[in-house]
Protein backbone atom coordinates (compact mmCIF):
# COMPACT_ATOMS: atom_id res chain seq x y z
CA UNK A 1 0.00 0.00 0.00
CA UNK A 2 3.03 2.38 0.73
CA UNK A 3 4.13 1.58 -2.21
CA UNK A 4 1.69 2.19 -4.41
CA UNK A 5 1.03 5.73 -2.50
CA UNK A 6 4.97 6.66 -3.23
CA UNK A 7 3.81 5.94 -6.80
CA UNK A 8 0.72 8.74 -6.98
CA UNK A 9 2.70 10.74 -4.80
CA UNK A 10 5.26 11.41 -7.69
CA UNK A 11 1.87 12.20 -10.24
CA UNK A 12 2.67 15.68 -11.56
CA UNK A 13 6.30 15.56 -11.20
CA UNK A 14 8.33 15.17 -13.70
CA UNK A 15 10.51 12.36 -14.25
CA UNK A 16 9.47 11.02 -10.52
CA UNK A 17 7.58 8.07 -11.16
CA UNK A 18 10.40 7.19 -13.08
CA UNK A 19 13.34 7.89 -10.69
CA UNK A 20 11.66 5.98 -8.48
CA UNK A 21 11.87 2.76 -10.51
CA UNK A 22 15.08 3.61 -11.25
CA UNK A 23 15.87 3.51 -7.54
CA UNK A 24 13.88 0.27 -6.97
CA UNK A 25 15.44 -1.28 -9.60
CA UNK A 26 19.30 -0.99 -8.55
CA UNK A 27 17.79 -2.37 -4.70
CA UNK A 28 19.90 -5.30 -3.94
CA UNK A 29 16.42 -7.31 -3.13
CA UNK A 30 13.13 -5.61 -3.86
CA UNK A 31 10.83 -7.42 -0.56
CA UNK A 32 6.79 -6.53 -1.41
CA UNK A 33 4.50 -8.04 1.25
CA UNK A 34 1.05 -8.65 1.12
CA UNK A 35 0.91 -8.34 -2.58
CA UNK A 36 -2.81 -7.86 -3.64
CA UNK A 37 -3.56 -5.95 -0.64
CA UNK A 38 -3.32 -2.49 -2.28
CA UNK A 39 -5.79 -3.68 -5.12
CA UNK A 40 -8.97 -4.37 -3.40
CA UNK A 41 -10.48 -1.66 -5.14
CA UNK A 42 -13.34 -0.51 -7.29
CA UNK A 43 -13.15 0.91 -11.11
CA UNK A 44 -10.27 2.86 -12.92
CA UNK A 45 -8.20 2.28 -9.56
CA UNK A 46 -8.28 -1.13 -10.08
CA UNK A 47 -6.57 -1.35 -13.70
CA UNK A 48 -3.90 1.34 -12.52
CA UNK A 49 -2.77 -1.08 -9.90
CA UNK A 50 -3.00 -3.73 -12.15
CA UNK A 51 -0.80 -1.88 -14.63
CA UNK A 52 1.15 -1.12 -12.32
CA UNK A 53 2.42 -4.39 -10.76
CA UNK A 54 3.00 -5.60 -14.07
CA UNK A 55 5.07 -2.58 -14.61
CA UNK A 56 7.18 -3.42 -11.43
CA UNK A 57 7.09 -7.25 -12.43
CA UNK A 58 8.47 -5.75 -15.35
CA UNK A 59 11.18 -3.56 -13.55
CA UNK A 60 12.66 -6.20 -11.54
CA UNK A 61 12.61 -9.09 -13.88
CA UNK A 62 15.94 -11.27 -13.29
CA UNK A 63 16.74 -9.37 -9.90
CA UNK A 64 16.10 -10.60 -6.76
CA UNK A 65 12.35 -9.99 -5.18
CA UNK A 66 10.29 -11.76 -2.84
CA UNK A 67 6.98 -11.33 -2.55
CA UNK A 68 4.21 -12.09 -0.17
CA UNK A 69 0.60 -12.78 -0.19
CA UNK A 70 -2.13 -14.13 1.54
CA UNK A 71 -3.70 -15.08 -1.89
CA UNK A 72 -3.87 -18.33 -3.68
CA UNK A 73 -2.43 -19.09 -7.13
CA UNK A 74 -6.08 -19.79 -8.50
CA UNK A 75 -7.30 -16.20 -7.44
CA UNK A 76 -4.33 -13.95 -7.61
CA UNK A 77 -4.52 -13.10 -11.02
CA UNK A 78 -8.22 -11.57 -10.43
CA UNK A 79 -6.64 -8.81 -7.98
CA UNK A 80 -3.34 -8.36 -9.62
CA UNK A 81 -4.18 -9.32 -13.18
CA UNK A 82 -2.64 -12.36 -15.34
CA UNK A 83 0.13 -10.52 -17.07
CA UNK A 84 1.89 -10.01 -13.62
CA UNK A 85 1.41 -12.81 -12.19
CA UNK A 86 2.97 -14.67 -15.56
CA UNK A 87 5.98 -12.32 -15.00
CA UNK A 88 6.24 -13.54 -11.53
CA UNK A 89 6.84 -16.83 -13.06
CA UNK A 90 10.29 -16.09 -14.71
CA UNK A 91 13.17 -17.82 -12.72
CA UNK A 92 11.26 -17.57 -9.74
CA UNK A 93 10.38 -20.50 -7.05
CA UNK A 94 7.51 -20.39 -5.26
CA UNK A 95 6.57 -21.42 -1.49
CA UNK A 96 3.45 -22.49 -0.17
CA UNK A 97 3.86 -21.70 3.74
CA UNK A 98 0.31 -22.40 5.43
CA UNK A 99 0.13 -21.63 9.11
CA UNK A 100 -2.12 -20.32 11.95
CA UNK A 101 -2.86 -17.27 12.06
CA UNK A 102 -0.14 -16.13 14.70
CA UNK A 103 -2.22 -13.19 16.13
CA UNK A 104 -5.07 -15.79 17.36
CA UNK A 105 -2.47 -17.13 19.84
CA UNK A 106 -1.85 -13.29 21.09
CA UNK A 107 -5.82 -13.32 22.32
CA UNK A 108 -6.36 -12.71 25.88
CA UNK A 109 -9.12 -15.34 26.98
CA UNK A 110 -12.53 -13.30 27.95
Amino acid sequence: VDLFKKIKDTFGMRGAEEKLFKEMKQLDVLVIDDVGVETVKTGHEVSWNISKWTEIIDNRLNLPNIWTTNLNDTNIAGVIGSRAVSRMYENSMFFDLFTEDYRKSKLIAQ
